[in-house]
């Protein structure tokens, strides 16, 4: 560019475009950039052989000259983020979240990556959180989470309030600035009371409570909710009297007026379900933060399931996976010819993928899928230039039909408290009505005490299907019939 500029007279602009034709090497633009080169040259009183003498070294600096110069570039910011990384992972994730903070798969990412570096990410709080991401030291005596390394500095991640949605940052400032004047926040009442109602609307209380972000001083979400609007107009009426001057007698003198928003009893209220709960953090987070619909699901996906979605990328080359997880923003669509498919978010304990279910496969799962449906879906991974990736469904089974449909092994759980002859028989009876391929192993459990497997006679194999569940559970209650694809998880 600045050869450019001090012999041909270009612009700073001009040498920009000549930059970016020589960097990917466009032909019929290089072309004219070398007229135009020539003309400036000339006009300057640079001999025509010399000028072109100097394009043609340009030209052939620009066949390598890029590329090393990137490598380099690349090569040492690649030794700078690993270094800081080793050598200070809390602060490094720290920083990555929160330049990530308004693209929530990337925070889904990194906060999984969090857990596998034995990183806790805590939940927001309006009484320790800051604008952004900061590390913070552990408690005292606090056990290492898993993964952590050993020696390591017990630190962990605290989430920033500008992360949460519907928090502008500058309702952020007016949060920090009442917290650094008055000390900790004591209720709901003292927040509203303190704080800068104009900056902080019902919206971001709305958000701070859903997030957990009252919690260190009142767990009781849905009651807090409940007390918004009363809390709220109690701060802004006592906002605006103190503007006007109009500050009673007894708050001046530090009286029972002047405490009333410390102490304001804040009446309970039935709590949200915990499906509810989660609900509102991923409305407000972008993600769950306290718990996952799918936690409890974690061992099964990772029997039946054969990639995540952090790991599609890695797969997309493999041919088909099989990725379970929750359906989300689930879309009836028509295609051009009038036939019926769907889209769908696939959300599992990594992140989420966006799914698309053709016609043909939609035939098959129509009556399956609904949002919130516990699903396996079998698909090819495509992923574009920016490493996004997207599943082409040609099936997809909620996760009980799908270890039924998959089961190679079945393990019946017998409770030896309630169990007796009648049982016995009752249970052979339903085996021999629902003979097939997959081997029958009898776990016999005393609860709290032991556990003993029972391989019966080979004669005792079955096909699993949903009538085999019912008749099972029905006769020795819920979970009593455990399925698995190998012989290793059938033991686990």
């Amino acid at each position: 560019m600045q050869i450019a500029s001090a012999l041909a007279g270009f612009t700073h602009g001009a040498a920009d475009i000549l930059r970016k034709a020589m960097g990917k090497k466009k032909a019929e633009v290089m072309a004219t950039q070398m007229d135009e080169f020539l003309k400036g040259c000339a006009s300057r009183n640079v001999g025509e052989k010399k000028a072109r003498r100097v394009w043609e070294a340009m030209e052939q600096f620009a066949g390598y000259g890029f590329n090393k110069s990137h490598s380099a570039a690349y090569a040492w910011l690649a030794y700078q983020t690993a270094y800081l990384k080793a050598n200070y992972p809390a602060f490094f994730v720290a920083a990555l979240l929160t330049s990530e903070r308004a693209n929530t798969d990337k925070m889904v990412q990194y906060i999984a990556e969090c857990r596998e570096m034995g990183i806790r990410v805590l939940p927001p709080d309006v009484n320790q959180s800051e604008m952004f991401f900061t590390v913070v030291p552990r408690t005292p005596g606090e056990p290492q989470p898993a993964g952590a390394a050993a020696g390591g500095a017990p630190e962990d991640i605290r989430f920033g309030l500008s992360a949460i949605k519907n928090v502008g940052e500058g309702a952020v400032e007016a949060v920090l600035a009442a917290r650094l004047a008055g000390g900790p926040f004591r209720s709901l009442f003292d927040f509203s009371d303190r704080v800068d109602l104009r900056a902080v609307n019902r919206r971001v209380v709305e958000s701070f409570i859903k997030s957990g972000s009252f919690d260190s001083g009142d767990p009781r979400r849905a009651a807090l909710f409940a007390a918004i609007d009363r809390a709220m107009e109690a701060g802004q009426k006592r906002q605006r009297d103190q503007e006007a001057g109009q500050s009673s007698l007894f708050a001046m003198l530090g009286g029972a007026e002047g405490k009333q928003a410390q102490v304001e009893r804040i009446p309970d209220a039935p709590p949200w379900p915990e499906a509810e709960r989660l609900a509102f953090e991923k409305e407000s987070l972008g993600f769950f933060i306290s718990g996952h619909p799918l936690e409890r699901y974690r061992a099964e996906l990772l029997q039946w399931a054969n990639a995540t979605t952090g790991t599609l990328a890695q797969k997309a080359a493999s041919g088909e996976v099989t990725v379970g997880g929750i359906v989300t923003g689930l879309r009836l669509l028509k295609t051009k010819k009038g036939d019926r498919m769907a889209a769908f978010m696939l959300e599992d304990l990594d992140g989420s993928v966006e799914t698309v279910v053709f016609p043909d496969a939609y035939k098959k799962a129509a009556g399956r899928l609904a949002d919130d449906q516990v699903v396996l879906v079998k698909a090819r991974a495509e992923v574009d230039d920016e490493g996004k990736a997207k599943l082409l469904a040609s099936e997809v089974l909620p996760l009980e039909q799908a270890k039924l449909a998959e089961a190679r092994f079945v393990t019946i759980r017998v409770p030896l408290r309630a169990w007796d002859r009648g049982k016995g028989e009752r249970l052979r009876d339903i085996l021999a009505a629902h003979k097939g391929d997959c081997p029958v192993t009898l776990e016999l459990v005393r609860p709290g005490s032991w556990a003993v497997a029972v391989a019966p006679s080979a004669y005792y194999r079955v096909r699993p299907d949903g009538v085999l569940r019912e008749e099972i559970e029905a006769l020795l209650g819920p979970g009593s019939l455990v399925l698995a694809r190998s012989l290793v998880a059938a033991g686990s």
